[in-house]
C-alpha cells in the first residue's frame, strides 16, 4: 500500500494521541481534522481531546466496529482492516501497538518518525514475511497532508 492509498483508507486511529498540543500525537490528529479525514484518538490517559471522546486502545476499537456504538465515526467501518493505524508512540509502545494490531487484523499502519529502533524494524520485517496484507509504511503524517508542523 503505498502512502496515498493509506490516506484514502476511511478511519484513521492516532495511537499516542495527545492533549498537548505542543506534542506530534496532538499534531498528528488535527492534521487528520484539517483535512476533513475521519480520525479517532486512541489514550489510555485521555477522555477527550480536541474535543473528539478517546478510545482507550486498538482492542476496544475492534469490539465498537462490531457493536452499535456511540461514536459516529465509525459508521460504515466493519473491519479493522478499514483503519488506517496512525502510530505516534516511543519505539518499545510501537512494537506493542503493532503486535496487538495484527492480532486484531489491523493491517495498515504508518509509523511516525521516531517510533521505530532496530528491534521495531526485525519486527515489521517478520510481520511481513509471508503477508501480503501487512502494510506498514513510514513517514509524517504532517508532510504527507501537507500541514503546518509548526501550528
Amino acid at each position: 500500500m503505498s502512502k496515498a492509498s493509506f490516506f484514502k483508507l476511511p478511519l484513521f486511529a492516532v495511537v499516542g494521541a495527545s492533549s498537548e498540543r505542543a506534542k506530534f500525537g496532538n499534531k498528528v490528529l488535527r492534521a487528520f481534522q484539517e483535512k476533513s479525514l475521519n480520525a479517532l484518538p486512541i489514550s489510555k490517559k485521555q477522555a477527550t481531546i480536541e474535543g473528539i471522546p478517546c478510545i482507550d486502545s486498538l482492542k476496544t476499537l475492534s469490539h465498537n466496529l462490531t457493536v452499535e456504538t456511540e461514536f459516529p465515526q465509525l459508521q460504515g467501518i466493519t473491519n479493522p482492516s478499514m483503519v488506517g493505524v496512525s502510530v505516534v508512540t516511543p519505539p518499545a509502545a510501537t512494537r506493542a501497538v503493532l503486535e496487538e494490531g495484527a492480532l486484531l487484523g489491523y493491517t495498515n499502519f504508518l509509523l511516525q518518525p521516531g517510533t521505530c529502533d532496530a528491534e521495531v524494524e526485525k519486527y515489521i520485517t517478520s510481520l511481513q514475511k509471508g503477508n501480503d496484507k501487512m502494510n506498514i509504511i513510514q513517514g509524517c503524517v504532517l508532510v504527507e497532508l501537507g500541514v503546518d508542523p509548526h501550528k
